[in-house]
């Protein structure tokens, strides 16, 4: 009987309203690790060339390393949103993971640097959020 708890419970928070944000932004993600290196390389190198002409000091490698952490960072914002602290660094952990898995199989190569910087990302996006809930929380007296 607690197996079909379990799944009720799954069903139903995997199609609430507040997840939409976080499937898309997913989607966004895996979507990026899918493409193949030299389509990448063009996205990133366009991008590398406007932040360069505003900050002369960026190197194409610290680019790509800060669009890991951002991207994550706005994940770990978003799912912090309808989830715990606990709960959306996990899951965001188990997302950075396996977002290098698939960049495996399309043929760009995985790093666990990247893992690590995920979850870094992941961790300050939860942490903001989780400061605003509570700052906000306190303005209402809910805190003590």
């Amino acid at each position: 009987m607690e197996f079909n708890n379990l799944i009720e419970k799954l069903r139903f928070g995997l199609f609430k309203k507040a997840n939409i944000p976080v499937v898309l932004w997913i989607i966004f993600i895996w979507g990026q690790s899918c493409m193949p290196p030299t389509v990448s390389e063009g996205e990133s190198g366009a991008v590398f060339k406007f932040l360069q002409s505003l900050f002369p000091f960026l190197t194409h490698y610290l680019v790509r390393k800060l669009a890991h952490f951002t991207e994550y960072m706005i994940l770990g914002g978003i799912v912090r949103f309808s989830h715990t602290a606990i709960h959306s660094a996990v899951f965001c952990e188990f997302i950075a993971f396996f977002d290098e898995t698939i960049q495996i199989f399309s043929g760009r190569g995985a790093a666990v640097a990247d893992i690590w910087i995920d979850f870094m990302g992941a961790l300050l996006g939860v942490a903001v959020i989780t400061a605003v809930k509570f700052i906000f929380r306190k303005k209402a007296g809910k805190v003590e």
